[in-house]
């Protein structure tokens, strides 16, 4: 019997903090893409503070991938962060 497989219905939705964890391929078959979704728990995990090498190896990428996710991710925080909300300025 597989071990990825499980008794929940298609289409029920994962948990958050495991979305995807353990859907590695098993070295058959073509590399998978990584979704957004994928990517951004991996790297909430570390984010929580997870270590860098366990993350990457339950999302199967290599460390240098994982910490370009991390980069990215903060760079994108960083800019939502420097948004300022409309004022009476803008009317004028």
């Amino acid at each position: 019997m597989d071990q990825n497989h499980n008794d929940e219905p298609a289409g029920a939705p994962a948990c958050a903090q495991n979305a995807d964890a353990g859907a590695s391929t098993s070295g058959a078959g073509p590399e998978r893409r990584n979704s957004a979704r994928r990517k951004l728990a991996a790297v909430t995990r570390l984010l929580r503070g997870e270590p860098l090498e366990t993350v990457a190896r339950e999302f199967n990428v290599t460390v240098a991938r994982l910490s370009e996710w991390r980069d990215r991710a903060l760079v994108g925080a960083e800019a939502a962060m420097k948004e300022r909300e409309r004022d009476s300025r803008d009317e004028e």
